[in-house]
């Protein structure tokens, strides 16, 4: 079987044929929908780079409530900086969200990698980096004491991306509602409160900024 990963950041700007030659001896496993592929505490023992379907991670607590953190999809890679830790065990839970295939490279085999291609290395520093960025911005959100200062938060940052006040909103409520880490029926109560404040107006997947002033107000 041919797997591509040129669109996977730890391969990007390497020829399919050397990627093929160099995965070639790691293990694929697949798991099916609704499975674990891993729990918190279990020992990371290598990188894990997703050839198929779509992974949620999850933090559950021991009520059994869960809280989605992010997902996964294909050319994902996930354990980057836990295989490198003291610990190395998962503070999270992984689960299939669709019948998955998972690449595994342990430790061993990807400082070898790393040695015999600089490319990998670079990548793989890109991706770390790329991560704590991400789990900056993730803080950044969290901190923040009140719903409507999450969801401000992120109205101006999409509000910077597309340069206008008309927004198309790309994802839907639960995704928006996870990258905020608050509930979905909370999130939609504020929105509309909003609305009814005059600070903004939906229509479908377009939110309109009466005022970006306004918006940045509800910051300070």
């Amino acid at each position: 079987m041919v797997i591509s990963l040129k669109n996977s950041q730890l391969f990007k700007n390497i020829e399919q044929t050397e990627v093929e030659d160099m995965i070639k001896s790691f293990p694929i496993k697949k798991y099916a929908k609704n499975s674990y592929i891993a729990n918190e505490g279990d020992d990371c023992s290598g990188l894990g780079v997703i050839i198929s379907g779509k992974i949620e991670v999850l933090n559950i607590f021991p009520s059994g409530k869960s809280i989605t953190i992010t997902h996964f999809e294909k050319n994902h890679i996930f354990g980057e900086a836990i295989l490198f830790s003291k610990s190395h065990k998962y503070p999270v839970d992984l689960l299939a969200k669709s019948d998955c295939e998972v690449l595994f490279i342990n430790k061993k085999s990807l400082m070898n990698m790393m040695k015999r291609n600089p490319e990998i290395m670079s990548n793989y520093m890109t991706l770390l980096s790329e991560r704590l960025l991400m789990m900056n911005k993730k803080i950044r959100v969290l901190s923040l004491d009140t719903i409507r200062k999450k969801v401000c938060n992120y109205l101006i940052s999409e509000y910077k991306k597309q340069k206008s006040n008309y927004l198309e909103i790309g994802i839907s409520k639960k995704e928006m509602a996870e990258r905020m880490g608050v509930q979905r029926p909370s999130l939609s109560r504020e929105l509309i409160k909003m609305q009814s404040d005059g600070l903004i107006e939906m229509d479908k997947n377009i939110i309109k900024i009466f005022d970006i002033e306004d918006i940045e107000g509800e910051l300070i």
